[in-house]
């Protein structure tokens, strides 16, 4: 009894141990297939994110070529360079325009797609299908319109905007743009601060002797145009008026119309200016306590420049022009100097002028001077060939458009753009 029983159990024993090693060797296949799939398809993963990153890669570098003044075919090369290097070059085709989706026919659009076939290790085994990814990206150039404080257009000057002594230039809601494409083309030392959503410089910057810049300047920036190029230039019509040229003391009067000599006001006059538009053969000159009040109109400087000394004070609140320019020709005009606690107390004249407050002859090199406490009120300073010089705890509080600019001795710049003149700069992005 006890002999057949015992028989019994290993015979039940071999029995299941038949039926296991089936299932032992199906969940085996199944652990190894998952491991195979999970081995190709991270790879796949993978390989979908190089490609990505190689086409994005690729669009960006294209569209940056357009953007410097490249050429199409230029482009075309450059983003197939880029393509190249990240081990792709016979899997990319690159459209300008692109073909699909929203930037079709966009000339400065750049599409480039990576189809890529991904080698299997152990999906072979079970899938002879396609085993690929494809990847697309599109870039194209992309404008806004920017607030800024200050531009300096020289392209090749060095020390284009140079600053030093506890200079200060601050600007709130707007950038800093320095286009000369010089190594030193903004220089910082002695303590020098500068402030700004941006400070962009197409060439090198030099900081240096405890400079503060906020934020570091980004160099080899693509330049920024003449926010003021299409403003037309002023033109002063009206009647000749015949009157002395000096005036000491006293209050005087004058009517718009075309003034034949320099008008020189001496010690303690003041003088007023109707509303109208004004031309002055002479420019102009402030002395010791001079007080002007210009009524809303344009005062164009033609050939002697504008002077504030001592004390002198010009107001102008309801919008004024200056325009500093030459007697004929133009290559240097009068100089537009403001010295010795000097204060223009004017306000933009307005349309079709933007917010310009003093407008140089875009041909004149004389260069414009802030001295020793000088200030100014509100708008915009524009001088596109001239070079602007703040000295002597000089502070502006304006935007300026100039050749360079030269910031001195506690020269302060202190200047909120909104609701100022914007540029229109570019950038690449991808959209797509």
């Amino acid at each position: 009894m006890c002999i057949a029983f015992r028989k019994m159990i290993r015979q039940g024993g071999s029995r299941e141990q038949g039926q296991a090693l089936p299932f032992f060797a199906m969940m085996l296949v199944i652990a190894i297939g998952a491991v195979a799939l999970s081995v190709d398809v991270g790879n796949l993963v993978h390989e979908r994110r190089k490609t990505q990153n190689a086409a994005d890669s690729a669009a960006l570098a294209a569209v940056a070529v357009i953007r410097e003044g490249g050429t199409r075919s230029a482009a075309m090369a450059e983003g197939a360079s880029f393509a190249a290097a990240n081990g792709y070059s016979a899997e990319v085709t690159i459209n300008n325009p692109p073909l699909t989706g929203p930037a079709t026919g966009n000339p400065n659009a750049f599409e480039v797609i990576i189809h890529h076939t991904v080698p299997k290790y152990f999906l072979g085994v079970v899938y002879k299908g396609d085993w690929s990814t494809t990847s697309r990206a599109v870039a194209r150039i992309t404008t806004e319109s920017k607030g800024f404080g200050v531009v300096t257009l020289n392209p090749t000057r060095c020390n284009s905007l140079h600053m030093n002594s506890n200079a200060l230039l601050q600007v709130t809601g707007g950038g800093i743009y320095v286009n000369s494409n010089c190594n030193t083309a903004l220089v910082m030392e002695s303590n020098a601060t500068a402030t700004a959503n941006a400070i962009s410089v197409v060439g090198g910057f030099d900081g240096k002797a405890n400079y503060h810049a906020t934020p570091e300047p980004a160099t080899h920036q693509p330049a920024v145009p003449d926010p003021f190029a299409s403003i037309p230039v002023p033109v002063v019509t009206g009647l000749t008026r015949s009157v002395p040229c000096e005036y000491t003391h006293g209050t005087v009067y004058f009517d718009p119309g075309i003034y034949n000599c320099k008008l020189v006001f001496n010690a303690n006059t003041v003088a007023i200016f109707r509303p109208g538009n004004y031309s002055f053969a002479g420019g102009m000159q402030l002395d010791s306590n001079v007080t002007l009040n210009f009524g809303r109109g344009i005062y164009v400087m033609k050939g002697g420049g504008f002077q504030m000394n001592s004390n002198a004070v010009v107001n102008g609140p309801d919008g004024v022009l200056i325009y500093n320019t030459c007697a004929a020709s133009c290559g240097a005009s009068g100089t537009f100097q403001l010295n010795s606690n000097a204060r223009l107390n004017i306000k933009p004249y307005g349309a079709p002028y933007a917010n310009i407050s003093v407008f140089q002859d875009r041909a004149s090199n004389t260069p414009l001077q802030f001295n020793s406490n000088a200030t100014t009120l509100s708008g915009a300073i524009y001088s596109k060939t001239a070079d602007i010089q703040y000295n002597s705890n000089a502070e502006v509080p304006l935007q300026f458009v100039a050749n360079t600019v030269q910031m001195n001795s506690n020269a302060r710049i202190v200047v909120d753009v909104a609701g100022m003149s914007t540029i229109e700069t570019t950038a690449v992005a991808l959209t797509e």
